[in-house]
């Protein structure tokens, strides 16, 4: 039963990786950070609680050393100290950190409900193992199990080389090259890994491992089924390794649909994961995760197969369907589902600075949202329109400064940047709450007209629009500005049934989207195809002649 590990001698299509070298003996060898975090993986991978002389021991370092390290790392919180013992253990704020990176999208989010359901159906524990292959390891991030889990030593935050760990071997066989050693060739056909092994328990551990690969087919980790030996037996392992494949693939399913949005924070995320559930919940055929991006970044994720829809700009997806910048190429592909919200252009100013134009702004700290988002190709149109280049705002020392919105308020507040600007719904959540909890510090400001209405001339996309007076506090005008809508974007390689089923639910539960997010203020409010910035997609055509729904104002 056991798969044994490849070398490099019989497996001339492994992966380059290399095992990850021993962190004490490297510490004398590394810079300050690096001997913070060899510190900090003795608490993580060795015992609960240290005491310092121990720890210097340990790693072989000086205990003066050792202690400086210690005092910073429980200065930060990522230490604690007990006073009575004095010995060390983790700190909140490692938790802290932990809980944060688990709340954001990635492999762990998708795979979290498939693996708890495949523990509970076979009743073993079930992990989720992902390759890190910069540093040539496997890293345990995921782990449920059963009243039985007792029987197997746990494998959460567990880390072994590639080619030392059954989920490492899955792997490297499933990213073979042909001609590759028999037994990898043998894990391949039979898509699953297993081992049997002594773990310091009563009875040998039995392990199954299945690759999970990505959007673009690469193996990127692996479900590993853990068990006693004799249940393995009982139970056969056809009949588990049928389920844990079954798993596997529906895990690299899931990631292979991917719905792009927006930043971490915001209407475009809530709404992400608004359609995301409604979709897995109405339409389980297509399976989806929600990831985050730019409206340019998404059709160029979308035009090169990584993605099944994305959010986007009616003047962004205009441009790539055009070929027109940023984008170096027409991705003629693109399709429009439907449109979705309008969003308005607003900026707001550090009291700290007193803004007069654009044309003067080539000192100033400005953000306008990550790369490849929306805003920030506006931003850099509207300063080449005030002849603002990038050399001479190096020259003057200004910067384009690239921070999601909810991040850019908060340094603006900090000092760091002079001015925030964003494509944004009418809520504005993000500048609005500077200006209400901090007027004293950031101000509304009114972007040169005569350049709102030359970029509104160039591009059909982008409309004039109106934030009202009172929008922010102390706001006694109304400032002149521009709005573009929203759409979901697909390509004409999606299926035309799912396309014309995804829109149906979004019209049927449209209400309930509305009030869930602003990001759909305007779902399915899309005219008739040829006012559309590029061509709707055949599901969406077919929805549009039953004829059940009116149709509304150009989306483009």
């Amino acid at each position: 039963m056991n798969d044994p590990a490849p070398s490099s001698a019989d497996d001339p299509g492994r992966l380059d990786m290399v095992a990850p070298g021993d962190e004490a003996s490297a510490f004398g060898d590394t810079d300050a950070i690096g001997k913070a975090f060899a510190v900090l993986r003795c608490f993580i991978d060795g015992q609960e609680e240290w005491g310092a002389r121990e720890l210097a021991t340990a790693l072989g370092q000086p205990a003066s050393s050792v202690h400086r390290l210690l005092k910073t790392l429980r200065r930060e919180g990522f230490l604690q100290f007990d006073p009575v013992l004095r010995r060390y253990r983790l700190g909140l704020e490692l938790l802290r950190v932990s809980a944060v990176a688990l709340r954001r999208p990635g492999v762990h989010a998708v795979a979290a409900p498939v693996i708890r359901q495949l523990a509970e159906r076979t009743g073993e524990t079930v992990s989720l193992a992902l390759l890190e292959a910069e540093r040539g390891r496997i890293v345990y991030v995921q782990e449920y199990g059963s009243p039985r889990s007792a029987d197997v030593d746990p494998a959460l935050g567990r880390s072994a080389a590639v080619a030392a760990d059954i989920a490492g071997v899955a792997i490297l066989a499933a990213s073979a090259a042909a001609g590759a050693a028999p037994h990898l060739e043998t894990i391949r056909q039979r898509r699953y890994a297993s081992e049997i092994v002594e773990e310091g328990r009563r009875e040998r551990t039995a392990r199954l491992a299945a690759v999970i690969r990505d959007h673009a087919g690469a193996a990127i980790g692996a479900l590993v089924l853990a068990m006693t030996e004799s249940r393995l037996r009982a139970a056969t392992e056809l009949r588990l390794a049928t389920d844990l494949v079954a798993a596997a693939n529906e895990v690299s399913s899931r990631l292979g649909a991917r719905i792009l949005g927006g930043a971490s924070s915001g209407s475009w995320r809530d709404g992400l994961e608004a359609l995301t559930t409604l979709i897995g919940d109405r339409i389980p055929g297509l399976a989806t995760v929600p990831s985050l991006g730019g409206g340019v970044s998404n059709l160029v994720e979308l035009e090169e197969g990584r993605a099944a829809y994305c959010i986007t700009t009616a003047t962004t997806i205009h441009a790539a369907y055009e070929g027109r910048p940023p984008f170096a190429t027409a991705m003629r592909r693109l399709r429009i589902a439907t449109r979705l919200s309008t969003v308005t252009l607003h900026a707001v100013a550090s009291r700290r600075v007193r803004f007069g134009s654009l044309r003067e702004a080539a000192g100033l700290r400005i953000s306008s949202g990550l790369p490849g988002f929306a805003s920030q190709r506006l931003l850099r149109d509207l300063l080449r329109m005030a002849g603002v280049s990038a050399r001479r705002m190096q020259e003057a020392g200004g910067q384009i400064a690239e921070f999601e919105f909810a991040e850019a308020a908060r340094q603006l507040l900090l000092g760091n940047v002079d001015l925030i600007m964003g494509l944004l719904d009418s809520e504005a959540p993000s500048f609005r709450a500077v200006l209400q909890d901090y007027p004293e510090a950031a101000y509304p400001i009114q972007l040169d007209p005569a350049l709102i209405d030359q970029l509104i001339d160039s591009n059909p996309g982008y409309r004039p629009a109106i934030i009202p007076a009172g929008t922010y506090p102390e706001q006694q005008a109304d400032i002149r500005t521009l709005s573009v809508d929203t759409v979901l974007a697909t390509s004409e390689a999606r299926d035309e049934e799912e396309v014309l089923a995804l829109v149906r639910l979004l019209a049927e539960r449209r209400d309930e989207l509305r009030r869930s997010s602003s990001a759909y203020s305007g779902l399915l409010a899309i005219a008739e195809g040829r006012d559309l910035p590029v061509p709707l997609h055949p599901g969406a055509a077919r929805f549009w002649k039953e004829g059940r729904w009116p149709i509304g104002r150009s989306a483009g």
